[in-house]
């Protein structure tokens, strides 16, 4: 089964001259929605704000269909009373509506009246139906279909209709927005966010919350665009027909056919007995044996339900939960109820995840004991060491391109407002030998070759506070004796644990305790100052802090800037927007690279260390030449190469072939920006490739045609021209537990 990762790679469907991407030169469209619906006249302040332009104001809501037929009048829908389909359903004003449209699909639109509707192309699909197609909803109401658009064009919504038509078929309730910024204002989310933010009504307390994304950031704009559409979840788990469930507000009463196709009841280890989708049962036994093999079967406390046939919430207004398809399930709800802090083992949280669940404590309000099936599992690496529990510390993260500046370390802690801080510095060491804690050895690279290892080193005292108690010891004890401390997936990628030994050339480090990655910000080794000083780890390259009072986003980056003057560039991260809180935290650090497309051994070029000469052996078992349609013949990881030929088929398929013009190449053994102290680039893994090289260089602002970036990021590749310094040449792998969240 294939499954599309919402926030990632949503499906799509062709339609001749769709364009699926912003044309160059058309201002930037953003989404702003507000958890449980738009607050009243909430829409007409940010009309009125001067740094606003368009705005469009979308209702949605599930209609109710009982039959549909085609453009020939056969009968394709035919749902038996008191069943009917729920369909994800928006409502606007056309008029208004239009300006987010690309020309072509205001074209294909063409003017929608009163009693028509659009169908998005994953609704075409599932039901059979084109225009011409008429709908009749609950009620006798009916709705004759004038056009079928993208899922992009419609917010993945499965019909779209004017708000006159929508309020005959019960939807409603105003959703989210659409906007564009007035002419000459140049803004970014965390920009539009920021002045949205103060227009919520204090009374919505916990959920006072605006999230803003732009389409560069999620595939289809949207609320809730962390989980799939309910298009989506239908073409990929079933559709089925239900009604309100009498005497019980919020919930439904699924039609018996589908529940006896699609459920299962078995018994699962940790869980016991549960009822779920088929098509999850497997992902979760693996996850489950997982965790009682890594003997982390207490992370689990309590099974709290799987299949629920209801809205989100329980709440009638609200749409559907993922529960109704059985596909999400409940832990440990005690202490990770649905909008407090959650306080899930991230051990639990790593494991689900890696299994294909999403994990609701990442979502805007958070839902910590709530995991959703999302994609297909990625289960390739061994288990994990076992490692202490912990919960990661709400800080923030700073960092700059090219390291912190001179004196950062020692002037950010005289600064206001911020209650602790612990800088990491990071370079890349390089291992010649391990052993086990047997004395056997593990690594054992022929000279001259050695492998990089993703290195960084901090203060015991500073980075004692970020540490939960159950880590601290054990790492405190570390660098005590001038210990290293192991990430988790080095340790699974080493075969090593406690008491092992590391030899980075005449120096020889022994592994002192083993943590979890997010506890050492995803790096493969860390040390204390005072021993990395001795390795060569010493150029300071992101900030964690915890502020001293309420600080938001705007506030923190208002402190940095004390320190790093505008225009340099800075990335700031509140707590929990990125999983990877490290410097460089839009791209999966060097450890994910490993595990995707395995370890080399490297031998540096003395006259320019930046540049090495990877070890034959690993050369030849992961590296392909292929002639690639449109960018002649290139060397790249076979993996990679895969999705890049898909990319460029795409490219030719869809009439771009001429918004293609030269390739820098794919692989090339350096680091990143060809710096000594940086790791290898994803290009020394032949896991990117740069394309439009001229006109898009580093550094400048990127010309790419949007539609190339489309299709590449529909494949799940991330695009330098997002990077805080933009790189509008370079695609690289996407894949890894960063998966589309904020790059």
């Amino acid at each position: 089964m294939t499954v599309a990762i919402q926030g990632g790679a949503a499906p799509t469907r062709d339609h001749a001259g769709a364009e699926g991407a912003r044309r160059a030169g058309t201002p930037q469209t953003f989404l702003a929605w507000v958890p449980r619906g738009l607050p009243d006249r909430f829409d007409d302040e940010v009309r009125a704000l001067s740094e606003t332009g368009p705005v469009a104001t979308v209702a949605e809501d599930h209609a109710w269909l009982a039959r549909s037929w085609s453009v020939s009048g056969a009968v394709v829908d035919r749902t038996r009373a008191p069943y009917r389909l729920p369909i994800d359903t928006i409502a606007v004003d056309f008029e208004g509506f239009s300006i987010f449209l690309s020309r072509e699909d205001r074209r294909l639109a063409g003017p929608v009246t009163t009693g028509q509707g659009v169908l998005s192309a994953t609704s075409a699909a599932l039901r059979g139906l084109g225009p011409g197609a008429v709908l009749r909803f609950a009620g006798g109401r009916t709705v004759q279909i004038a056009a079928v658009l993208p899922d992009e064009a419609i917010g993945g919504a499965e019909l779209m209709v004017s708000r006159t038509t929508g309020r005959t078929i019960g939807v409603r309730s105003d959703r989210y927005l659409l906007l564009r910024p007035a002419e000459g204002q140049a803004m970014r989310s965390g920009t539009v966010r920021e002045l949205l933010r103060p227009l919520l009504p204090s009374e919505l307390g916990a959920f006072a919350r605006v999230q803003v994304r732009t389409s560069s950031e999620t595939p289809l704009l949207r609320p809730g665009d962390a989980v799939l559409s309910t298009a989506q979840t239908k073409s990929v788990f079933g559709e089925f027909a239900a009604r309100p469930e009498p005497g019980r507000p919020g919930y439904l009463d699924l039609d018996p056919d589908w529940v006896d196709e699609y459920l299962v009841t078995t018994r699962v280890p940790l869980l016991g007995t549960i009822t779920c989708h088929r098509s999850v049962i497997d992902a979760l036994l693996g996850a489950m044996r997982e965790l009682r093999t890594r003997d982390l079967g207490s992370t689990i406390e309590t099974y709290d339900g799987c299949f629920a046939p209801r809205f989100i919430n329980r709440d009638p207004s609200a749409m559907l939960s993922h529960h109704s398809w059985g596909i999400a399930v409940d832990l440990n709800i005690a202490g990770n109820y649905y909008g407090q802090p959650p306080d899930q083992d991230p051990r639990l949280v790593a494991v689900m995840e890696r299994w294909g669940f999403a994990w609701g404590g990442r979502y805007i309000v958070a839902d910590g004991n709530h995991f959703e099936y999302h994609r297909e599992p990625q289960t390739d690496a061994p288990a994990a060491p076992e490692v202490a529990a912990a919960e990661p510390p709400p800080y923030f993260l700073a960092w700059t391109p090219g390291g912190l500046p001179d004196g950062f370390r020692e002037r950010v802690g005289t600064l206001h407002g911020l209650r602790d801080t612990v800088v990491f510095a990071g370079d890349t060491v390089w291992l010649t030998r391990s052993l086990d804690a047997r004395g056997d050895v593990v690594d054992d690279p022929r000279p001259p070759y050695e492998v990089p290892v993703d290195a960084f080193a901090v203060s015991p005292m500073e980075v004692a506070q970020f540490l939960p108690k159950s880590v601290r010891g054990p790492v405190m004890r570390a660098f005590e004796r001038g210990q290293a401390v192991l990430g988790e997936r080095s340790a699974e990628i080493r075969g090593l644990g406690v008491g092992g030994t590391l030899e980075l050339g005449a120096r020889s480090l022994r592994v002192g305790a083993v943590a979890p990655d997010d506890l050492i910000g995803w790096a493969e080794l860390l040390v204390s100052r005072e021993t990395g000083r001795r390795l060569g780890i010493v150029h300071d390259r992101h900030l964690w802090a915890f502020p001293t009072g309420d600080e938001d986003r705007a506030g923190f980056t208002r402190t940095m800037r004390r320190l790093v003057p505008a225009p340099e560039p800075l990335r700031v991260e509140v707590p929990g927007a990125s999983p990877y809180m490290r410097v460089a935290n839009g791209v999966n650090p060097p450890i994910v690279l490993k595990q995707a497309f395995g370890e080399f051994a490297a031998a540096r070029d003395p006259a320019n260390p930046a540049f090495f000469r990877l070890a034959p052996a690993w050369v030849e078992a992961n590296l392909v030449t292929r002639n690639v349609p449109l960018l002649g013949t290139l060397t790249c990881h076979r993996e990679f190469m895969a999705d890049l030929m898909r990319a460029m088929n795409e490219v030719r398929r869809r009439g771009l072939a001429s918004a293609i013009h030269s390739t820098a190449g794919c692989f090339n053994a350096r680091t990143v920006a060809r710096s000594p102290t940086n790791p290898p680039s994803f290009h020394a893994y032949g896991a990117a490739v740069d394309i439009n090289a001229p006109e898009n260089a580093f550094g400048a602002e990127p010309t790419m045609d949007p539609r190339i970036v489309a299709i590449f990021e529909d494949l799940g590749f991330n695009w330098g021209g997002h990077f805080l310094i933009p790189d509008g040449m370079h695609f690289e792998y996407g894949g890894g537990p960063l998966s589309q969240e904020r790059r």
